[in-house]
Formats: C-alpha cells, sequence, structure tokens
C-alpha cells in the first residue's frame, strides 16, 4: 500500500506534463511539415554571401494573414553575418521618421549619419542597421530587440512614439490586440509556435476574411490609405481611459527595450519627439472646420456649451492670433496644448516626452534632445512647414537637424573612441546625401498623402520643386519602377554630362552606400568612381576615403594603390602616401613611374622637417 502512494507523485508529474508534451510534439510535426513560418527579424542576403538585411517580410509578423499587412518594410541594408573585429555597430529603431520617409534611406537617420561618420571619423569601420519602417511603434521594438542583441550592437538608437495609439497593435488602432498590454505581449509571445500560427490561419479564413468590416488586401496594400485605415474614425480624448492606456503602453514596452539593452551592456540613446506645431490643423476638427466657423459652434457669446471639438478649436485659434501677435513663447504653449488635446492622434502627445526623459536617467541610457535642436534651429522656436512636411515627417532640413542632435551626443559621450577630425554643421549641411531627385519624389509622396484623411489640403502649399528638365524624366523613370541602382547610375552619368560634377560625386557616394563592403567587382567599381570624381572636386578627403575603401577590398590592386596615393599626397598626407606608393612597388617592381613618385614625395617630406 505504502509503495502504490510513493507512485503518486509521478503520476501527477506525468499527467501535468503529457498535455505540454503533445503540444511540443504538435510543434515539431507541424516544424517538419513546414507548416506556418517564423519570421526573423533578419535573414541572409540571397544576393551578397556573408551578409544579412532586415527581413523585408518582417511588418507579416504581426499579421493572421500576410494580406492584412501594409506594404512597408525595412530598408535593405546589408551588413556583415559575422560582425568584424574592427567594426562598431549601430541599430535605429523606430517608425517612419527613423525610415526616412519620404526620402528613404539617405534621408534617414542612417544616411544623415553615414555622411557625417565618413568627415568625424574617417578611419573607423561603422556599420549602420536601420530596422525602422512605417506604421509600427515600441510593440515592434520591443518584439525584435531580442534580436537585436544578437547583432553585438555597440549602440542602439532610438526615434519612436508617433505610431503609439494608432500604429499596429497601438491602442486605438483597428489592428490593435484586445485586452491591453498584458494580452498584447501573450500575442506577440504566441505567435512564434507554429500551432498557434495555424490556428489563427484557420480562423482567418472561416470568420475574417469574407467579413467586411474586417481588413481588405487592397485598402492596407494602398500606401496612401495607411493612415486613414489603422484609423478607422477612432478618436481618444486627452485623458481619457484610452489615452492612459496609450501612456501605459509606451512607458512600459520603452522601459522593457531600455532593459533589455542595459541588461546587455549595450548604450542606448533615445530622442525625445518633435511635430509641427504651427500650420496644421488638429486632425480631429479639420473636416469640422467650416461648419464651426459658419455656424459659430463655438462661440463663447452664444452661449452654447463648449463641445470637446470646441476645446481644440479654441486653443488652435488662440495659438494662431498670438503668433500672428508675436508672442511666440504664449504661442507654442497654446499650439502644443491642441496638439495633446487633438484626438485623432498620429501625433505624440506631450506627456511622451516626459517618459522618455525619466527612462533616460537610468544608466547606460541617454537622453537627446531633439526638441532643442529643432526650437534653437528655428526662427521664432517653433516647428512649422520649414521643418515638417505635414505633421511629424521632417523636411532635409528637419531631418538634417534630426540627426546632428544624435551626432552631437555620440560625440560628447565619446562612443567611438576615436579622435574627432574638425568638421563643421554648416560643411555637414552642405553635404547631406540627399539628391534633387530625392527631394522631388518625396514631394510626390507626400502630395499624395495629404490628399487623403486626415489631412486638410487646404493648408499645404505646392511642394514640387520648380520646373528642372533635368530631373523630370528620372522622376518618371522612378515613378514607372525603374531600379534603383540602374536609375542612380543614370543620374550620376547625367550629371557628369552636365559638367555638375559635385552632384554626381554625391550621387556616386551614394551608390558606394547602398552596397555592402563585400567582394572585388561592383563595390571595389563604385568606390574607385566616387574617388575619382571627389579628386575632380578637389575634395581629398573624401576622395581618400572611397579610395581607401578600394583599396581595402582588392589589396593587390597596384593601379589603386597609386591612386590613393595621389590623393594623400595632396592632402598633404606626405608620409602616408610615401608608404602606398613602397606598397605599389612591391606589387608593380617593374613599374618606373612609381619610383619617380616616390622620389617626389621623399622631397616633400625632407622639405617639411619630417
Amino acid at each position: 500500500m505504502s509503495k502504490s502512494k510513493s507512485n503518486y507523485p509521478l503520476f501527477y508529474l506525468v499527467a501535468f506534463l503529457l498535455p505540454f508534451l503533445l503540444l511540443l510534439l504538435i510543434e515539431l510535426t507541424l516544424t517538419m511539415l513546414n507548416v506556418g513560418e517564423k519570421i526573423p527579424a533578419f535573414v541572409e542576403s540571397d544576393t551578397f554571401s556573408g551578409f544579412m538585411q532586415p527581413n523585408p517580410k518582417l511588418i507579416q509578423r504581426y499579421f493572421p494573414d500576410s494580406s492584412m499587412a501594409p506594404d512597408v518594410s525595412p530598408d535593405t541594408v546589408y551588413f556583415h553575418k559575422v560582425k568584424p573585429a574592427d567594426s562598431f555597430r549601430i541599430v535605429i529603431q523606430g517608425g517612419s521618421t527613423a525610415a526616412g520617409f519620404p526620402y528613404g534611406r539617405f534621408g534617414s537617420l542612417q544616411g544623415m549619419l553615414q555622411q557625417r561618420f565618413k568627415r568625424l571619423y574617417p578611419n573607423k569601420n561603422i556599420e549602420i542597421i536601420n530596422t525602422a519602417m512605417a506604421a509600427v511603434n515600441t510593440y515592434t521594438l520591443l518584439d525584435i530587440a531580442d534580436e537585436v542583441v544578437e547583432l553585438e550592437p555597440d549602440l542602439v538608437l532610438i526615434y519612436s512614439g508617433h505610431n503609439e495609439y494608432l500604429g499596429v497593435l497601438g491602442v486605438g488602432s483597428s489592428v490593435a490586440s484586445k485586452g491591453g498590454r498584458f494580452a498584447t505581449l501573450t500575442y506577440l509571445w504566441l505567435k512564434q509556435f507554429r500551432l498557434y500560427q495555424l490556428l489563427e490561419s484557420v480562423y482567418f479564413n472561416l470568420v475574417l476574411k469574407d467579413n467586411p468590416d474586417s481588413q481588405s488586401h487592397n485598402d492596407v496594400k494602398d500606401k496612401r490609405t495607411l493612415m486613414s485605415h489603422v484609423a478607422k474614425g477612432q478618436t481618444i480624448p486627452f485623458e481619457s481611459d484610452l489615452f492612459q492606456l496609450g501612456v501605459e503602453q509606451f512607458k512600459g514596452n520603452l522601459t522593457s527595450i531600455t532593459d533589455i539593452y542595459r541588461v546587455n551592456d549595450i548604450p542606448v540613446l533615445v530622442g525625445n519627439l518633435v511635430s509641427i506645431e504651427s500650420g496644421l490643423i488638429p486632425f480631429s476638427i479639420n473636416q469640422k472646420l467650416d461648419q464651426i466657423v459658419q455656424e459659430g459652434l463655438c462661440d463663447f457669446k452664444s452661449g452654447n456649451i463648449l463641445s470637446y471639438d470646441c476645446k481644440v478649436f479654441n486653443e488652435y485659434s488662440e495659438a494662431k492670433k498670438l503668433l500672428n501677435d508675436g508672442k511666440f513663447t504664449e504661442a507654442r504653449r497654446k499650439f502644443i496644448k491642441s496638439k495633446d488635446l487633438d484626438a485623432l492622434r498620429f501625433r505624440a502627445p506631450s506627456i511622451f516626452n516626459q517618459v522618455i526623459k525619466q527612462l533616460t536617467e537610468q544608466p547606460n541610457t541617454y537622453l537627446v534632445d531633439v526638441e532643442t535642436a529643432f526650437l534653437q534651429d528655428s526662427s521664432h522656436g517653433i516647428i512649422n512647414h520649414d521643418y515638417m512636411l505635414e505633421h511629424v515627417h521632417p523636411t532635409v532640413r528637419g531631418y538634417f537637424v534630426l540627426a546632428e542632435a544624435f551626432i552631437s551626443k555620440i560625440v560628447e559621450l565619446d562612443l567611438l573612441h576615436q579622435p574627432i577630425i574638425p568638421f563643421t554643421v554648416e560643411q555637414a549641411w552642405s553635404e547631406i546625401p540627399i539628391t534633387d531627385l530625392d527631394k522631388l519624389y518625396g514631394d510626390v509622396k507626400i502630395d499624395a498623402l495629404t490628399k487623403d484623411f486626415p489631412f486638410n489640403k487646404a493648408e499645404y502649399k505646392p511642394l514640387l520643386l520648380d520646373d528642372n528638365a533635368f530631373i523630370y524624366p528620372y522622376l518618371i523613370e522612378k515613378l514607372k519602377g525603374e531600379p534603383w541602382l540602374a536609375l542612380q547610375n543614370k543620374l550620376m552619368k547625367a550629371y557628369q554630362q552636365n559638367g555638375e560634377h559635385l552632384q554626381a560625386a554625391r550621387v556616386a557616394g551614394i551608390i558606394v552606400d547602398a552596397l555592402p563592403l563585400s567582394t572585388i567587382g561592383a563595390a571595389e567599381q563604385a568606390n574607385l568612381i566616387a574617388g575619382q570624381l571627389y579628386m575632380k572636386v578637389q575634395d581629398y578627403g573624401l576622395a581618400q576615403y572611397y579610395q581607401k575603401r578600394a583599396v581595402s577590398l582588392n589589396p593587390t590592386n597596384s593601379n589603386s594603390i597609386l591612386i590613393l596615393a595621389q590623393s594623400a599626397f595632396l592632402n598633404e598626407e606626405f608620409k602616408y602616401s610615401l608608404d602606398l606608393l613602397k606598397q605599389a612597388k612591391q606589387l608593380d617592381p617593374t613599374n618606373t613611374h612609381i619610383q619617380f613618385f616616390i622620389d617626389r614625395v621623399s622631397l616633400a617630406i625632407k622639405a617639411r622637417g619630417h
């Protein structure tokens, strides 16, 4: 009898474990049958061996079926699968602003930083991986944080918050998970299992697919209607229960994200948020504005009981009056209040910046004061259309200021532990990696965006550049889907033929940045071309930067070494030039010209007294 009782614990243990073992068996079977799909944040490149890239299908991770997912993805940027020993690796996280909308990669934090680093740290191997994409919020940032850690980053940059309410899984979005933050985090955890994916897919096909209230394929694939689609008429009044849930969601997710990086000893820079203040009618009233004004619905003298819309209208109207009266500080305070009251939440409320400030007081987590950078750059300390194209996406100048705020913090903290080569902000502004074609294409995208809900098109001036016979044919090709690299090569050659060598050099540098530093071939040739073009405009610093990259790809090419030696000489780096010439002579001992150059450089060194 006692022996039988001693078996009870084992019986209960087996009974307890049996359902889990059954689930594990089902999961393994589904994996073997290739049912469902694990969508990682990063995948190996099909084009370049030994390189990875952010997964273009990442957004599908958050939907029961791929047809429900919006047509957005992280930029295609390649990075080494095995992190090089000399690499300083930066990962960027955020939404469409961090991704550079509407200019793309070279207007983004990544593109702007990459260009600045060439000047500030030309001898440092810096990899920048941008995971940002439109429509996502801190749920996505948190969901991929562990996979970011696996990349062994030396620094993480975060600019996120404007999609917190109406982005994917946001508390006010039509694609939100019901049940609050705990339910959403549980959903994200379950999504990694193939059994759950199977059950979700069955439910979608049996219940949601033919439901007219569910998201249709055409709706979400149309980028122009993405904002109106996720909103679904959802308004979230200031300090309402749903508003507070959004604040808690933002704070909870951002806390978890920074905790993950802190535990792994990865420094994190978090930018506070900026959006337009002057020049945008609050979204929740702009469709009602004519009625409000014409019928005097918000007139205090009429004795009407003021509705919530009237509170928004009055704050915005008072802000405009104060602005016209030159009372800029008071006007900005009113503009911010009207933004916070705006119940259609496509702009982060000001309380989010308070959350960011508190979180960045923790060890290894630092505040990037983007807001102050914008205000200091503006003429009256108010963010208007000089800095924002519409509600949250910066102009070219705005993106530059955003990047400068992050760069200033990186330099201040000495995170790269390298001597900085002096280079002024004014010089950096003259070298932004955005072409006229990028600007024009961006204007077309903004023009399409602001024609749709929730914008009031009357608020916007035409954004297109003046007639430019040189650029417009390339814009047409881009709109027709001409491959990016082919179009950039055409543009570069056209600039050369037009005698605009600096513009050609800039495009050549952009091409270089898009190609991974991998093997002899396209990357080597692109770097040589960029170096030659910068030599032509007598910018020997950038010429040397690209030529060094070409030599690193093919260190046995004596001609490339000779070209690098020439730019080093013209840059008055005589000792370095001499070392390169000696290296070239070893590779090509029969070339009599090399000895002539060695003698000339030796004389220059002697004349300097070195």
